[in-house]
């Protein structure tokens, strides 16, 4: 899910909401009037408390994505137009980490209502309507949300400090509104293993100075649970207005509709507790397959080679014929981690699933646009977590395709030598070669663009959040992919947890043309010859400190990285985490999840839509 952020952070967090809000202000302005803004950083500058008027565009402006634009490897970024800035108005409070947000239309409904997935195990409705029909968007609304589906009962007991487990998923058929069906991925204690930990405990990973048989794939975390049900009723009260502060995850919510369990579709094996890709589950308008995005199986630098092993069911996008598996009421509650294994136990479910994308290290996102060049007439949006260096957007529009990891991250070559101890871990053999997926890793396609950690202007991510294409109001960002991050420590320092950024995917068809399914041969990575810029084996310290950077020389350039200006809240950009994105059917509505802790079990998050800023209240323009 998220990369774990270091205590400190949390230290930091408590410590700079109580400083004085004006302590720190020297030469801020200067943002504002499109200055560079790494020596702004580079002079240690604390930006904690700036007023929302001047903290406005302070990252504003393209962010040239080759990591490499001058001798610091800092870049330049100019100041947003004044059209860009936004605000937020909230809608639901009381919730936990919402992991992924989703609209669909149900049974028996004229309209669509929010569907959201709680960490912890509940999935959650919301009626948005009576917000999106008000002019009126400076006002804040409590909307109650209402209980769907709890699945606590199976769920891993999470960790209450942070955790990347749990509920993390959920996908509606195409044809909900009247089949009824829907898809849930989640973190199954269930069934027993013969490897599997004790409820409650998570499986340590530290690939090279971890614990003793950490190189063992026979022992699991937990199952990773892909499980059908058909919505058969389904109603709301009118009035879902609350003024509730409970704390609880669960029993505070009130139960409406009805559901039917359908069928176990998939039960995989997760050797460790991380890497389970989150809000990776969608059904895709274009084609109407259910795909599915699964992280390397966890730990650190894919330790087994997960990713590029054909046989392993990780490190993969699946793609799933869900009208094939319906018809031939097909189900695999076998636990396995391998398509040959799926082969062999589940051989007519197996017909129905294939690999879009492999490479993958922990996909946080998936968005399907329109794209008339391809084939199929659309792609897929995908991000990816790094490991300590970079954080990728992907397009995907050729099926199978590879994506690099664990050869390469970002731009950048990865040092797979002392990942070899565990490579050769014989359970990874395929019994079966012939029921393997079948593809090529020696040529891989690159992002579309890339964040790096070390970067200031995108606010020193350690983990992106996937984004929706957004096509609504807010002029400045019609037909945008707009996404999130997760802050990391030094994000805190300066400029808060969380803000919103978009690229301009309709630039890959015009003055960045030719930009996606651009490959790179990977023996680049993998000669004897090559140059690892990110090495494996280094303590985080040494990551940190001795991480060497692309020049301009050898990193292509990416889709330039835009901040947006988000007014008047920065209270809670300096105090909450993001957690996830979402659009409404039209794309018409975007909505921002946030929470002031990263902890998943506390019930301190809440749901934010995005709205536009008049002109008129902006005080002076930017320069």
């Amino acid at each position: 899910m998220r990369i774990q952020l270091f205590a400190s952070a949390l230290l930091l967090l408590v410590a700079v909401s109580s400083a004085n809000p004006f302590a720190f202000y020297p030469d801020f302005r200067a943002l504002r009037r499109g200055e560079e803004v790494s020596r702004i950083f580079q002079e240690g500058t604390d930006t904690s408390g700036v007023p929302p008027e001047d903290l406005i565009a302070a990252t504003g402006g393209p962010v040239d994505s080759n990591q490499g634009s001058n001798e610091s490897g800092n870049s330049n970024i100019t100041a947003h137009d004044v059209a860009a800035a936004v605000s937020l108005q909230r809608l639901v409070v009381n919730i936990s980490n919402p992991v992924a947000m989703v609209y669909a239309t149900p049974p028996g409904q004229s309209r669509e209502f929010l569907f959201v997935a709680q960490q912890t195990g509940q999935l959650l409705v919301v009626d948005t309507s009576t917000a999106f029909n008000l002019t009126n968007t400076t006002d804040d609304m409590n909307l109650e949300p209402y209980l769907i589906l709890d699945v606590a009962d199976d769920l891993v007991t999470l960790q209450e400090g942070y955790d990347e487990r749990g509920l993390l998923g959920v996908a509606f058929h195409k044809e909900f509104a009247t089949n009824g069906r829907f898809f849930i991925i989640y973190s199954s204690r269930t069934p027993a293993h013969p490897g599997a930990l004790e409820p409650g405990a998570s499986r340590a990973c530290g690939a090279f100075s971890g614990p003793a048989g950490t190189c063992n794939l026979t022992a699991i975390d937990h199952v990773m649970r892909l499980a059908e049900y058909k919505m058969t009723a389904f109603e709301i009260p009118t009035d879902n207005s609350s003024s509730s502060s409970s704390t609880s995850n669960s029993s505070q919510f009130e139960k409406v509709g009805s559901v039917e369990f359908v069928r176990t579709i998939l039960a995989l094996e997760e050797p460790f507790s991380n890497h389970n890709g989150d809000n990776s589950l969608m059904v895709n308008s274009f084609d109407g397959m259910l795909y599915v995005g699964l992280g390397d199986g966890g730990c650190e630098y894919d330790p087994f080679e997960i990713a590029l092993n054909k046989d392993s069911v990780f490190g993969k996008i699946l793609r799933i014929d869900i009208d094939a598996i319906a018809s031939r009421n097909d189900s695999c509650v076998e636990p396995l981690s391998t398509f040959s294994k799926l082969g062999r136990s589940c051989s007519s479910l197996a017909q129905s699933v294939s690999v879009f994308a492999f490479g993958i290290r922990n996909p946080s996102g998936i968005d399907f646009v329109s794209n008339n060049d391809t084939a199929q007439n659309w792609a897929a949006v995908v991000t990816d977590v790094g490991t300590v260096a970079y954080e990728e957007i992907n397009y995907m529009v050729t099926p199978g395709a590879f994506y690099g990891y664990s050869f390469r991250e970002g731009y950048a070559c990865l040092n797979r030598t002392l990942v070899d101890q565990c490579s050769n871990e014989t359970s990874l053999n395929a019994s079966d070669p012939s029921q393997s997926f079948q593809a090529d890793t020696s040529v891989a396609v690159e992002p579309i663009t890339v964040l790096s950690h070390d970067d200031p202007s995108v606010l020193f991510p350690s983990a992106i959040i996937g984004g929706r294409l957004y096509q609504g109001k807010i002029q400045a960002l019609r037909n945008k992919y707009v996404f999130t991050i997760l802050g990391s420590e030094k994000s805190h320092k300066f400029l808060g947890n969380a803000n919103l950024f978009y690229i301009d995917l309709n630039s890959l068809h015009s003055t960045h043309k030719g930009l996606y399914n651009r490959t790179v041969d990977d023996s680049v990575c993998t000669s004897s010859n090559a140059t690892f810029d990110i090495a494996p084996g280094q303590s985080k310290a040494d990551l940190e400190a001795d991480r060497i950077k692309l020049d301009s020389a050898k990193s292509p350039s990416g889709l330039p990285i835009y901040s947006i200006s988000i007014q008047y809240v920065w209270d809670i950009l300096q105090s909450h985490f993001a957690s996830s994105t979402a659009v409404n059917s039209d794309r018409t509505e975007l909505l921002w999840g946030l929470q002031e802790t990263i902890s998943p079990v506390d019930r301190d998050g809440a749901i934010y839509r995005v709205v536009p800023v008049p002109k008129s209240t902006l005080g002076k323009p930017l320069a």
